[in-house]
C-alpha cells in the first residue's frame, strides 16, 4: 500500500523520549564508553495511555504535502492511528502483539495480517513491543562495551552492527539525551530519527522532543521525509479506538 511508508514517518514523527535531569557544562562531560552506557536512559516511566496528535510534512515519491497523524496507545496491547490529510480521512491503522490491520479509505483497500507471518514475509522486526519502544521514542539498540564511540564539541556518537544491522546513536553531552539514532537494514532499507527542542510537558511520565525529522530510505532506493514541529501529547486518558472494516472493501496483502 503506498500509504504505508506514510504512515511509518507519521509513527516515527510521533516518538517520545525519555525522561532525563542532568545538569552539565555547556559541553557537558567528558565520558568514556563504560560510563556513558550506564548513563544511557533506562525506560521505567509508569503509564497506561498516550495520545498524540500532530501534523507532519511529508515528502515522497508519491505525495509531498501536509498530513495529520492522530496515535493512541494502550501499553503493551494497542496501537491505534488516524491519519488524513486536507482533513479527509486517508487511512486507519490497528496493531497488537498478534496482528496488523489498516483500512486504505481513499483506495477501499484492508489489510490483515499476523504480525509474525508479516514480520517474516518483509524481512524486517515487526514484533508489537518493539514497535511500541519505537514510537515511545527508546533507543531501539541495546549498546554495549563493543561498541564504537566517537565524540565531538557537542555530542557522543555510538556505531555497532548486529547480524548485518547497522546502528548508529548520537546523544547530546550538555543533557544525555538522544538526538538521533539510525537503524540501517540490507533488506527493508534505513531510518534515520533526529530529535529537538525536549519538554516535560504537564502530567507526562517522560519529556518529548517537540520537534523532529524522520528520513526513510526503502530497499529501491525511494527516500521519504516527514518533519514534525509543536508536539503535544496527553497521558493517561482513556480514549475511543474505532476500528472497523467497511464490508464492501477489498483485501489485499502487504
Amino acid at each position: 500500500m503506498r500509504y504505508l511508508c506514510l504512515i511509518i514517518l507519521g509513527l516515527c514523527a510521533l516518538a517520545c523520549s525519555p525522561k532525563r535531569n542532568i545538569t552539565n557544562s555547556p559541553d557537558g562531560p567528558v565520558l568514556d564508553l563504560p560510563t556513558l552506557l550506564s548513563q544511557l536512559p533506562t525506560y521505567d516511566a509508569d503509564w497506561d495511555w498516550l495520545v498524540a496528535k500532530s501534523r507532519v510534512q511529508v515528502e515522497s515519491p508519491q505525495y509531498d504535502g501536509q498530513i495529520t497523524i492522530q496515535l493512541r496507545m494502550r501499553r503493551d496491547s494497542l496501537i491505534w492511528i488516524h491519519m488524513s490529510k486536507l482533513s479527509v480521512e486517508a487511512a486507519r491503522v490497528q496493531i497488537t502483539p498478534d496482528s496488523v490491520s489498516m483500512i486504505n479509505r481513499l483506495e477501499k483497500l484492508y489489510v490483515q495480517e499476523d504480525i509474525a507471518d508479516l514480520s517474516q514475509r518483509m524481512g524486517v522486526d515487526m514484533d508489537f513491543y518493539v514497535i511500541q519502544a519505537w514510537i515511545l521514542g527508546d533507543i531501539l539498540h541495546d549498546y554495549d562495551r563493543t561498541a564504537e564511540m566517537t565524540m565531538d564539541s557537542t555530542a557522543y556518537y555510538l556505531e555497532q552492527s548486529d547480524r548485518d544491522i547497522d546502528h548508529r546513536l548520537a546523544v547530546m553531552r550538555s543533557s544525555l539525551l538522544m538526538s538521533e539514532q539510525m537503524i540501517s537494514d540490507p533488506r527493508s532499507g534505513e531510518v534515520t530519527m533526529s530529535y529537538d527542542a525536549y519538554e516535560l510537558q504537564d502530567g507526562a511520565p517522560r519529556s518529548i522532543a517537540t520537534e523532529r525529522t524522520v528520513e526513510l530510505t526503502d530497499r529501491k532506493g525511494q527516500v521519504y521525509t516527514g518533519e514534525l514541529k509543536g508536539l503535544r501529547v496527553r497521558w493517561d486518558e482513556p480514549a475511543t479506538t474505532r476500528f472497523r472494516i467497511p464490508p464492501h472493501y477489498e483485501r489485499q496483502q502487504l
